[in-house]
């Protein structure tokens, strides 16, 4: 009895671990499952319609191609809104492999851009928001509510911002931000900017190859490509 007695502590431990590892294992399967079907309830959409209805263009810029454009719930649970997307990628343009860090190896970020030489942008990621939550949406793409600041980023890295202001896009005065990314011991810029006009509330996110820096001067290029429609 009283080796059986000192035997169920142990077996009670096992059988709560065994538990709460089948729980979180159920809740990744159920997320899996609900971001399967988000992506699922997406629909194919043409991406130079879409750039046409809401700048002055004929259609995808030259030195472009198109590698997604896609209308997307606004989130899982929403039947009734979507966020359009049209990723362009540079045309020719070699793949940009994902840093490889060694182990062990200490970092020092604020070093990295020092030496890393000027880039052009490489990809573009445009989001067209639904009007009825479209101000709040753009709004939150420009606030950089999770970047930190670069003298205390840690080991493992983290999101800092570059610049902000506006940039002049046609007649107007488009707001943006500027951030910087270090992971992976290395770092990748990307610059949003509001492009909205009536009736459409659209971001346009600017990224450029890891390891180079991005800036206002190279943005403004895009722009160029992408003017607003004429009033």
């Amino acid at each position: 009895m009283s080796a059986l007695t000192a035997e169920l502590p142990g077996g009670s431990r096992r059988e709560s671990a065994l538990g709460v590892a089948g729980i979180a294992g159920g809740l990744v399967l159920m997320a899996a499952v609900f971001l399967w079907l988000w992506m699922a309830r997406g629909r194919e959409i043409d991406a130079a319609e879409q750039l046409r209805g809401t700048f002055a263009v004929p259609g995808v810029p030259p030195g472009w191609d198109v590698a997604l454009a896609q209308a997307v719930p606004d989130g899982i649970f929403d039947l009734h809104t979507e966020v359009r997307i049209v990723r362009l990628v540079r045309a020719g343009a070699t793949p940009d492999p994902e840093p490889v860090v060694a182990p062990d190896t200490k970092v020092e970020w604020k070093k990295l851009p020092d030496a890393a030489q000027l880039g052009q942008p490489a990809r573009l990621y445009l989001a067209w928001y639904d009007p009825s939550s479209g101000a709040k949406d753009v709004e939150r793409q420009l606030d950089s509510h999770d970047a930190g600041e670069l003298a205390k980023l840690g080991e493992q890295g983290g999101k800092v911002r570059v610049d902000a202001g506006k940039l002049r896009w046609g007649s107007y005065d488009a707001d943006f931000v500027h951030e910087r990314l270090f992971e992976k011991g290395s770092f990748r810029d990307a610059l949003r900017v509001n492009l909205s006009t009536q009736g459409h509330f659209c971001v346009l996110n600017v990224l450029w190859r890891w390891g180079e820096k991005g800036s206002r001067e190279s943005a403004l290029t895009v722009l160029e490509q992408l003017p607003p429609p004429t009033k």
